[in-house]
């Protein structure tokens, strides 16, 4: 799997890889959900399983990405 292009500090974050600019996320904490970061300022991620969905309203296609990546690693709703 390649390096992050962006700094990303949560320790309960699994690197998914890179996508179209994005790094991905599984983030395994309290609340799992999947991260798209561009940046490395702060605020610069979107997150959220609610929008990892493909061809709806308010779907992000990076974030389905991410989503994709996490099941195929087995990490979907597993705390590890």
């Amino acid at each position: 799997m390649n390096k992050p292009l962006y700094e990303h500090d949560c320790d309960c974050c699994i690197f998914l890889g890179s996508h179209k600019e994005n790094d991905l996320y599984y983030h395994k904490g309290e609340r799992p959900t999947v991260i798209a970061r561009y940046s490395n300022y702060a605020p610069d991620y979107v997150s959220g399983m609610c929008f990892a969905t493909k061809g709806k309203n308010n779907s992000s296609p990076v974030l389905y990405e991410a989503k994709k990546r996490a099941i195929k690693l087995e990490y979907r709703g597993q705390r590890r």
